[in-house]
């Protein structure tokens, strides 16, 4: 136990510390290093100064001395730095692995790791880690990152560049041996600009796709239902996809939010008036291309009008499927979609009298009950409904019309490839 004279003095030891007043802090220390030279926040401090000094076989020693009873997830984290200043980097990539066991989303020790591994050439890994530190920083403002931290994100940032391309690569060589690459250019080069080789230059200011976007494919904001055939036989089911959709409805069975974002996320903030709400619920039959089978089977008539559809069938990503419900007095604010490839229908199943419209970029359409509305979502979009009865339509992605069959199959294995990518590195 301490006694008092030794307690008072790591106390306002610690505090110098904290207050980052070194040198005084320093003298606190070297007086309790008379009373209690094995103390902990005596050999603590001694590391970290060693650590500032780049005395790293200095600091490790203090650290190792404290780790015979303290195994906290700071010493841990300090371990790893230790060992990695002296070049031990397998016992590094140890410690790490054991602190990030405990604090996996911690960000600097995914850069960390990511770095060491990279330097043990074990580069798949090392890319999962900066994957995951990528991903993490985006949930960060900026402006709290240490220079540091943006020196090592700006390298992670390059080095999964560089897999993800040759990734995208090895996915697009059987779509080269069937059609050649001349038939594919346009894909290829959506890949240079998601990979970030080549900047992309939009034809229109409200066309902003979020993940992929196609070059030279006209900046068209609604399509005409008759370019589109295959709607006709899905008009003609109208009666009966509405007759399910009303069941539904009735029954409350299978609808949630169509925002549903964790709080803290900077999503949650974009979405705040829609997060979490009933005001916008969808029903999926399909989501990220699975299948919702307890939806499909409450409405088995619609989903066999849905199978017989050409729809844009990408394994992890499409099709989305969904009845889309919004509520009286709600709005969808203004956003864009993920990709110029697809195009977005709608089928209006229930439509109050001056409901509200849809506005795709600088055009603005109303819904009418069994005539579809089709458009490309990577435009800037809206919708609202200000009647006071709920609003109800049949929502699914198809192909740009405009993409040849090569570029349909170019473009599912980008989207593969970068998903395969995202879990692998």
């Amino acid at each position: 136990m301490k006694n008092q004279p030794q307690a008072l003095l790591e106390g306002e030891a610690n505090l110098l510390w904290k207050q980052g007043k070194l040198d005084e802090a320093a003298k606190k220390f070297l007086e309790l290093k008379r009373i209690a030279p094995e103390n902990h926040s005596l050999l603590l401090f001694s590391a970290e100064i060693a650590m500032h000094r780049q005395q790293f076989p200095k600091a490790l020693a203090f650290l190792e001395l404290i780790a015979t009873n303290n195994n906290s997830p700071d010493i841990l984290l300090k371990l790893a730095m230790a060992y990695s200043g002296c070049a031990r980097w397998q016992e590094a990539c140890v410690k790490l692995d054991q602190f990030i066991s405990l604090r996996p989303n911690h960000l600097e020790a995914r850069l960390h790791r990511g770095l060491l591994l990279e330097k043990l050439n074990r580069l798949q890994a090392s890319r999962r880690d900066f994957i995951t530190a990528l991903r993490l920083a985006e949930t960060r403002d900026s402006t709290t990152l240490s220079i540091e931290n943006r020196s090592m994100l700006a390298h992670a940032s390059s080095k999964v560049r560089i897999g993800l391309d040759a990734c995208i690569e090895k996915h697009l060589q059987p779509v080269y041996e069937e059609f050649g690459r001349a038939a594919v250019s346009r894909i290829r080069q959506c890949a240079d600009f998601f990979v970030g080789k080549e900047k992309p230059s939009f034809s229109h200011p409200m066309w902003l796709p979020g993940l992929f976007y196609v070059p030279n494919l006209p900046p068209k904001m609604f399509y005409e239902r008759n370019e589109i055939p295959q709607l006709a036989h899905l008009e003609s089911a109208f009666k009966t996809i509405k007759a399910e959709l009303i069941e539904v409805l009735q029954a409350d069975v299978g609808l949630a939010p169509y925002i549903n974002h964790p709080s803290s996320s900077r999503a949650a903030t974009t979405w705040k008036d829609l997060n979490h709400s009933r005001a916008w619920s969808t029903y999926h039959f399909c989501r990220n291309g699975q299948i919702q089978d307890e939806n499909v089977q409450r409405c088995p008539k619609t989903w066999q009008v849905l199978e017989s559809l050409d729809l844009m069938r990408i394994s992890g990503y499409g099709p989305e499927i969904m009845f889309s419900i919004l509520a009286p007095q709600t709005q969808i604010k203004a956003h864009h979609g993920a990709v110029n490839g697809r195009l977005i229908v709608h089928l209006p199943l229930i439509v109050p009298f001056n409901c509200g419209a849809i506005r795709v970029g600088t055009e603005q359409r109303t819904w009418t009950e069994g005539e579809c509305l089709v458009f490309d979502d990577s435009f800037e979009h809206e919708a609202w409904n200000h009647s006071s009865e709920t609003r109800a339509v049949l929502i699914f992605d198809i192909w740009n019309p405009n993409l040849s069959t090569a570029e349909r199959a170019a473009f599912t294995a980008l989207h593969i490839a970068a998903q395969y990518y995202e879990s692998n590195g």
